[in-house]
């Protein structure tokens, strides 16, 4: 019995290695080919290594290809990417800037990253003031709540 559950686990991880694989090539054509949303994917897949080898370099490319079209998921991935010094870039206020364009845009995460970097004065001078405005009045409190930060 050991043995089947190893055998059934094992085939398990090799059909998800192969749809990964298969995700990874589907989204590639997908941002080679300009959308915005798969390029931001595609960054995802080089920054975790899912589908793919890990390479930093070249999920900072497609992260950054995809936020200048305006993707606000990739612009709040360069926000952490500068922020948490991903490939060794690490510039406070450059993710200030990230995360305020995706804010901008209502995207609740990059609201509460904007929020934190005033409060705390990261990136940005110091402003208790922008700070609550980006919690309290654009509505980003409600996502301190949630685990992925």
């Amino acid at each position: 019995m050991k043995i089947l559950i190893s055998i059934l686990a094992m085939c398990s991880m090799f059909v998800v290695g192969c749809n990964s694989r298969e995700k990874f090539e589907e989204n590639l054509r997908k941002a080679e080919d300009g959308s915005a949303k798969a390029q931001n994917k595609i960054g995802e897949y080089y920054q975790r290594g899912i589908g793919t080898d890990q390479d930093l370099d070249q999920a900072y490319k497609w992260y950054l290809k995809s936020a200048e079209q305006g993707n606000a998921d990739a612009q709040n991935n360069l926000g952490k990417w500068y922020y948490e010094g991903r490939g060794g870039r690490v510039d406070q206020k450059k993710a200030f800037e990230w995360w305020l364009k995706a804010a901008k845009q209502d995207h609740s995460k990059a609201m509460v990253y904007v929020a934190r970097c005033y409060e705390l004065g990261e990136g940005v001078d110091r402003s208790k003031k922008k700070a609550d405005y980006w919690l309290y009045e654009k509505g980003a409190i409600g996502e301190l709540h949630r685990d992925d930060y």
